[in-house]
């Protein structure tokens, strides 16, 4: 693999890692605008079991 290549490669990698982290970052938004029920629900379902 020439060295450009590997740039490339690590170039993309970054990128989608990036992405991944964006659309965690949004997903964590959308978190406190749940109900504050639906969230104890889920984490005494979570923890019941």
């Amino acid at each position: 693999m020439s060295s450009s290549n590997a740039l490339n490669y690590l170039y993309l990698h970054d990128y989608q890692d990036i992405q991944f982290w964006y659309d965690l970052t949004e997903s964590m938004n959308v978190l406190p605008k749940l109900s504050f029920k639906m969230i104890t629900y889920a984490y005494l379902l979570l923890t019941w079991f």
